[in-house]
């Protein structure tokens, strides 16, 4: 992450195909990057997933 920080003014995080946060290497941590690539936090893609059961469930 130190190398990402070092060349890179954001970083655009890719999670089981889709976008799971874009962050500005200023404003974030890298604890919070790297909860973004593991799934260790909610996130897009979990919010997607809740959604998505939710509906079905209503259906």
């Amino acid at each position: 992450m130190a190398d990402v920080q070092a060349v890179a003014d954001r970083v655009v995080v890719l999670r089981l195909g889709r976008n799971n946060g874009e962050f500005r290497i200023a404003d974030v941590t890298y604890e919070d990057i790297i909860a973004a690539i593991t799934g260790a936090t909610d996130n897009a893609v979990t919010r997607r997933a809740q959604a998505r059961s939710a509906e079905e469930a209503s259906s």
